[in-house]
């Protein structure tokens, strides 16, 4: 009970029936409490049992439900408490009274809707806490995990120690430069183009070698780290042994969202032209695998993985935010 009516308070737009009920209950309460005082008090304090009822309803239902209850408890107190009974013929004195207590009344409901507030706003800044709390716990949790994997397979691909080091630096840098965005961006989302160029520039950062294409478009947090990591690695083999090793190579990263049969995807393609002969590897590494299963699941099977003798064509679907 008290739960639901906490939920009450923190309404924003309380119901009609949440109105009434407690513009209603509380004035009926005190109406029916002042007549159980009634033989100890007689004539005097005819709205004792009022304000309490007032803060109660205001808090509770709102300013409507406090209004509501400020009329009701007036008219009725004037009606039974105030002699005579039953009767609206007020002397001067009881009226003054009246009007004082509607005065007083207002002002109580003013306070209860201000305290509303308060209650409101506290409790939603605690929900808010707590789901940042659990959101941050899932964060950490996928991120370690995630560092994990990129230690686990740059170790198994990693023939010595002098080897796994700098790949597996450079493999969490990548991802620094895809949460930094996304700090940015209140983990809602990353544009495209942004995260294309943080990927891009410590490889090939003004190279002119190099053509970014696209028009705008967003991915979402989850897709951007694996985004971040398949560019990394499409960069990386770029700069040792494809296209960008040569100096007049050339790429080319372009994606457009023109398919009707998935509107919520855009195509992301990596070609590279003019460079050296590129043979198949002897081994496959993490790269490889990595670019060949694509950055989402829903990619499986329509990822192009394409070693020409001339450079790698990679392409890959990739989800956008709020298709």
């Amino acid at each position: 009970m008290l739960e639901r009516l906490r939920r009450v308070v923190i309404t924003t737009s309380p119901t009609l029936a949440q109105v009434l009920w407690f513009g209603l209950a509380p004035a009926v309460f005190a109406i029916l409490l002042r007549e159980l005082l009634n033989p100890a008090l007689g004539d005097r304090a005819p709205y004792v049992t009022v304000f309490p009822a007032l803060l109660v309803a205001a808090l509770w239902g709102g300013r409507w439900a406090g209004l509501i209850c400020l009329v009701l408890t007036g008219a009725a107190t004037a009606w039974l408490f105030v002699p005579p009974r039953y009767s609206f013929l007020l002397k001067t004195d009881d009226l003054a009274s009246l009007v004082a207590f509607v005065g007083s009344g207002g002002v109580i409901v003013l306070v209860s809707l201000i305290l509303r507030r308060a209650l409101r706003d506290l409790t939603l800044a605690r929900e808010r806490e707590t789901l940042l709390v659990h959101e941050l716990q899932h964060r950490v949790k996928n991120n370690l995990a995630i560092v994990q994997s990129l230690a686990s397979q740059t170790a198994r691909t990693s023939q010595r120690l002098e080897d796994f080091l700098p790949a597996f630096n450079e493999r969490l840098m990548a991802l620094a430069r895809v949460h930094n965005l996304l700090l940015e961006s209140h983990h809602r989302g990353v544009e495209l183009r942004a995260l294309a160029e943080a990927s891009l520039a410590p490889y090939v950062d003004g190279d002119r070698r190099v053509l970014i294409e696209g028009g705008p478009a967003c991915v979402s947090a989850e897709s951007a780290v694996s985004v971040a990591l398949a560019l990394h690695e499409l960069a990386t083999n770029a700069v040792k042994y494809g296209a960008l090793s040569d100096a007049h190579g050339r790429v080319r990263l372009s994606w457009t969202s023109r398919d009707p049969r998935h509107p919520d995807e855009a195509l992301l393609e990596w070609t590279e032209h003019d460079g050296p002969r590129v043979a198949e590897p002897s081994r496959t590494g993490f790269g490889s695998r990595l670019l060949k299963l694509g950055v989402d699941s829903s990619s499986r099977g329509r990822v192009v993985f394409d070693l020409k003798p001339n450079g790698l064509t990679w392409r890959a679907p990739v989800r956008l935010l709020n298709a």
